[in-house]
């Protein structure tokens, strides 16, 4: 449903944080870019996401929040259910 989507940082609140070897990164992305309305957080949604690592040369490496969202396999069935 969000095929050629296009939104904004300007939009989310986010922040990347060193602590020694680890960085920290937070992301609020509002629910109506989700596609989600006030009584659809309410319930059990879907949700993954997927970090890359591309400092201008290509993506050399990435993480997931959960299975499903990466070169091998494209199966939502593998997110995360969330409730708000």
């Amino acid at each position: 449903f969000l095929e050629g989507h296009q939104c904004s940082l300007r939009n989310m609140k986010c922040s990347v944080e060193r602590q020694g070897k680890k960085t920290i990164y937070e992301l609020g992305i509002p629910a109506n870019l989700l596609g989600l309305d006030n009584d659809s957080v309410k319930q059990n949604f879907s949700f993954s996401v997927r970090l890359n690592d591309d400092d201008g040369s290509g993506v050399t490496e990435y993480r997931c929040l959960t299975g499903g969202i990466d070169d091998k396999c494209d199966d939502p069935r593998l997110f995360v259910k969330m409730c708000l």
